[in-house]
């Protein structure tokens, strides 16, 4: 997951982001792919928490973005 500042649409900031280690219930998408994660439901509330559900048995994974420890 990516964080971007988008407060000047014309010049995109990323601030953040986080790359989840695998699951002990992740699973490839099929017979010999590798596991990766299929995070695509990200829903952010009004305090600035993200919430990433992940397809492929990775679970959901909340994050508070934090600016002075941005990665």
């Amino acid at each position: 997951m990516r964080v971007v500042d988008i407060s000047d649409p014309y010049n995109l900031k990323e601030v953040g982001y986080v790359v989840p280690d695998a699951a002990p219930l992740s699973f490839p998408i099929s017979t010999g792919q590798p596991i990766v994660h299929q995070a695509n439901d990200v829903d952010l509330d009004y305090r600035g928490i993200a919430y990433v559900s992940d397809r492929v048995g990775g679970g959901l994974w909340v994050f508070k973005y934090d600016k002075h420890h941005p990665h």
